[in-house]
């Protein structure tokens, strides 16, 4: 579908919602919770568009459950409080951007402000992830970089650059991915989510931050050796 295309079919909210209903219940909305057929449709009046409540929710009526939910609980959609008609153009320009897209270009086509454009771009990424890949095994390499203009000055030099962190097995996979930040509870999460717990050993460099990172990441001090760039 085209990007014109995109922006008619889903130019309000009530569209992407009856488009998620028919994708996410083809043959008539079910309850996300028991599963039951059983529901009466609330109708709710939202005064405000950056109001984070849905228009069109769901009841179900079964005694024992009374869930409310929305064609939006459960998935990335969910708790946001950016108009749902945005997502739907943000997942679209992702989708069709042959070399990617940054954070700040999807700040610029959806007229917000960088970290929400950061935080659109981040979960919608997450969620094409293949959930089936193998972790990293045998001798991993790790590294962090900064993507973006130079700075003048020592203390400027990350401002307003991406850190993007590469993984790799040697003689296997790399894998890169762009992060929130540098911080050892980020690069830990990181870790932990790519590396196997029996991998044979984690090379990095001499970022003080890194053997924070490795107990963070459940990997054992012995496993975690230190190179000279």
């Amino acid at each position: 579908m085209k990007l014109m295309e995109v922006t008619k079919a889903f130019a309000t909210e009530e569209q992407c919602l009856a488009y998620l209903e028919a994708k996410r219940w083809p043959d008539g909305i079910r309850c996300v919770a028991c599963g039951s057929k059983n529901i009466s449709r609330i109708t709710r009046k939202v005064t405000k568009k950056t109001d984070n409540k849905r228009a069109q929710l769901y009841q179900c009526l079964e005694p024992s459950c009374k869930q409310q939910f929305s064609a939006t609980t459960g998935t990335i959609f969910n708790g946001s409080h950016l108009p749902i008609d945005k997502w739907f153009m943000a997942v679209a320009l992702l989708v069709d951007a042959k070399k990617s897209m940054s954070a700040l270009q999807l700040k610029r086509h959806l007229d917000c402000n960088y970290r929400t454009a950061w935080y659109l771009a981040h979960r919608i990424r997450e969620a094409m992830v293949d959930s089936n890949v193998p972790k990293l095994m045998g001798v991993v390499e790790v590294d962090e970089t900064y993507i973006g203009g130079k700075q003048r000055g020592h203390r400027r030099k990350k401002l307003n650059k991406e850190v993007v962190l590469g993984i790799r097995e040697r003689g296997g996979d790399l894998r890169l991915k762009h992060v929130e930040d540098s911080t050892a509870e980020t690069l830990s999460r990181e870790i932990k989510s790519h590396v196997d717990p029996k991998v044979k050993m984690i090379v990095t460099d001499e970022l003080t931050a890194y053997p924070s990172v490795m107990i963070g990441a459940g990997m054992h001090g012995s496993k975690h050796e230190t190179i000279k760039h």
